[in-house]
């Protein structure tokens, strides 16, 4: 039987567990002083989002901060928050301080800040690129869209007006592997992919925006943008053996 008072999707309790989550988020950016001084380090704004996003997601979603490692050894910046398939990604480093993972298994990529801006989105636009250029060496290859491999976005507790950060992250991304996927502003709403005037992840030709209302705010909209983005990520597994680069330490000559 189910507990009429279980916080299901839709019900008031639900909608509440959401707002909690969104001011949990705020106090941990608080604590962390994230708002009084110079930039936060980056194990602070990983830990502001990693509890709310594991509370949230699926067993088979890990959440860490760090940085991205192809099998040719380019490696990206700093990423706050990093998800990651945690069945079939290994963690080539990882201690409390930093891990590094390799591109294959990277499935979204979000860059924290204070503000949002039109420079925070054209650094997060400038890492993204980074990403989507690294090469890959999976176990099995998918067709990727560049918009969407890995997925990137910008949260953030303050920011323009969200019709003016829509027309900055058109203006930072000149090319698709530019593209931000999301920006969330806590106190304000969402910025998301539209395909003819209407939300859609898939395809994309425009930006549109929607206002943080008092059913779900601006963090229930996240999370519902960035479970469907998630969930249409291609699956693929990393090939250790190019990491390792076994195939160049073979003896293959007579004994």
């Amino acid at each position: 039987m189910v507990d009429d008072a279980a916080p299901l999707p839709g019900s008031e309790r639900y909608r509440e567990f959401l707002r909690d989550q969104s001011r949990e988020i705020r106090a941990n950016a608080e604590q962390a002083g994230f708002f009084e001084h110079g930039p936060t380090t980056g194990a602070a704004r990983e830990w502001i989002l990693r509890k709310p996003l594991e509370d949230v997601l699926p067993y088979r979603y890990g959440v860490a901060g760090g940085q991205v490692l192809a099998a040719d050894n380019t490696i990206s910046s700093q990423w706050d928050v990093l998800i990651y398939s945690r069945l079939d990604t290994p963690r080539l480093y990882n201690t409390p301080a930093a891990t590094v993972l390799p591109i294959e298994g990277v499935l979204a990529a979000i860059s924290v800040k204070s503000t949002v801006n039109k420079d925070a989105l054209a650094n997060a636009a400038q890492a993204a690129t980074q990403l989507r250029e690294m090469s890959r060496a999976a176990t099995k290859r998918h067709e990727r869209e560049p918009w969407l491999s890995p997925p990137v976005y910008v949260f953030g507790f303050k920011g323009l007006t969200l019709p003016t950060l829509m027309h900055h992250a058109k203006a930072v991304a000149p090319h698709e592997g530019a593209i931000i996927n999301s920006i969330c502003v806590l106190d304000k709403g969402l910025i998301l992919p539209t395909k003819d005037g209407r939300p859609d992840h898939r395809e994309f030709d425009d930006y549109g925006h929607a206002p943080a209302g008092a059913e779900h705010g601006a963090w229930g909209m996240f999370l519902a943008l960035l479970w469907a983005q998630l969930a249409a990520s291609p699956d693929e597994r990393p090939n250790l053996m190019a990491y390792v680069k076994i195939a160049d330490m073979l003896d293959t000559e007579p004994g």
